[in-house]
Order: C-alpha cells, then sequence, then structure tokens
C-alpha cells in the first residue's frame, strides 16, 4: 500500500513539473510587426513602428522588461551580438509597441529585428529573426517618368503597356515599384504580379499618389524577360 501511495505522489510530481515545462515552453513572444505588418516591403517612414505579443497562458503572466535590436545582418540579430543599428539593452517595461530610435535607416535595405522579452516570473524569452525592407524614403530618389497612352478620359479602351529586357547573370533579389493615377494590374512574363485588387488606394491624385512594390525575384529568370502593364481609370477621372 505504501509503495502504492510512493508511486502516486512521484507520479503528481513529475506530471507538475512536466506541466510547468510545458507551460514554460508555451510561453513564446510571436507576431512581430513593422508598420502593423509583417515582412513588409517599402517601408517609408523614418521612425517606424515595431510591435510584438508575448504569448503566456498562465495566468498572472505578463512582460517585465524587453530589448530590441535591429541590424542588416540577421545572424547578428539571431545571436544577439555585433554592431546593431540600434539596441535598446533592456527597458523596463510592458509596452509592445515602440518607435525605432536607432542610426537613420537607408532607402532599399532590408533590416532584421527580434526583441527579448522578460516575464514577471523572470524568464527571458526570444523572439524569432522578422525583417522589414524599406522604400525610397525620399519622393527625390524617384527617378521614373510618368508613362501614357496620350488618350483622354473617353476613350474606352484599356492601355496596354509591355516592355522587354535582357537579364546576363543570375538575380539575388529583385524588387519591382510601381505607381498609377487610377488603377493597374502588372505582369512580368504572362504571370500578374500581387494578389491585392484596386491598387493603389484612393488618394487626392492632384496632391500625392502612392506606390506599390513587389518582390519579384522569383519571377525573373537569365535571359529574355518582359514586363506588361494595364491601366484602368478607377477613381482618377472621378
Amino acid at each position: 500500500m505504501k509503495n502504492k501511495i510512493l508511486s502516486f505522489i512521484l507520479f503528481l510530481i513529475l506530471y507538475s513539473i512536466h506541466c510547468l515545462s510545458n507551460n514554460f515552453e508555451s510561453s513564446t513572444v510571436q507576431n512581430l510587426q513593422c508598420e502593423h505588418l509583417i515582412a513588409p516591403l517599402g517601408i517609408d517612414a523614418q521612425f517606424p513602428r515595431l510591435s510584438w505579443q508575448l504569448v503566456d497562458h498562465r495566468r498572472n503572466s505578463y512582460q517585465k522588461a524587453y530589448r530590441i535590436l535591429v541590424s542588416t545582418d540577421s545572424l547578428e540579430v539571431a545571436k544577439g551580438k555585433g554592431l546593431f543599428c540600434w539596441d535598446t539593452g533592456k527597458k523596463q517595461s510592458d509596452r509592445t509597441l515602440y518607435h525605432y530610435e536607432g542610426n537613420p535607416l537607408k532607402p532599399f535595405t532590408r533590416y532584421y529585428w527580434k526583441v527579448q522579452v522578460w516575464n514577471n516570473r523572470g524568464h527571458l524569452l526570444n523572439s524569432s529573426v522578422a525583417a522589414f525592407e524599406t522604400g525610397f524614403m525620399q519622393t527625390g530618389r524617384w527617378h521614373g517618368c510618368w508613362i501614357s497612352d496620350n488618350h483622354d478620359k473617353n476613350f474606352e479602351p484599356a492601355p496596354y503597356f509591355r516592355k522587354s529586357f535582357v537579364v546576363d547573370k543570375k538575380i539575388r533579389s529583385a524588387r519591382a515599384y510601381i505607381a498609377v493615377a487610377g488603377l493597374y494590374d502588372l505582369y512580368i512574363n504572362g504571370k500578374r504580379i500581387g494578389s491585392h485588387l484596386l491598387d493603389p488606394m484612393f488618394t487626392r491624385y492632384d496632391r500625392r499618389l502612392l506606390y506599390i512594390t513587389y518582390d519579384v525575384t522569383s519571377q525573373l529568370h537569365v535571359g529574355k524577360n518582359v514586363v506588361g502593364v494595364v491601366l484602368g481609370n478607377g477613381w482618377y477621372n472621378f
């Protein structure tokens, strides 16, 4: 009888340790976002907002401190050691959204970042490495010329534009930036780029136009490539 009681007590102890271990392992820092987007491209904000979530299903669990690391080197961020563009150091706070306050962000640059969180139990939790990529940052860097079919709004057929070009070596990374007064569809080598409809969003076209950024690395290949654009009026003529 005593052996059964001891076995049962031992089972309870081991089960409790197992539950505590699982609870700790289930505590994670996730959903890292820049400007409320996951791994966004074309960020133009000089001081973008970085946010995260501490997921812990135990009662009375919360963040006590944090540390944000930002770098152009993903390995440095993963290791937590290196020359960072921004290292907040350990800060006592339960807030999970902050504006970037590091070295000035460069245009067309991919940045990697992660968050270290200390919870109220003293445990250190590391997030996975996230990323964001800057865009033009200043309108003066836009050197593209406006292209038109020169018809007025009474001409109903949609304008089609097509341009071929040659890639002479393997591409490591490629981006397409497009600004349109109205609506558009972008194609590369016959494949529609992106899944959004009605891009870009409506603005006062006489004051401001938006541009969209696409990662087109996988759509390009060595040799001849073709880019095509179909335009639509959208709200431009209303």
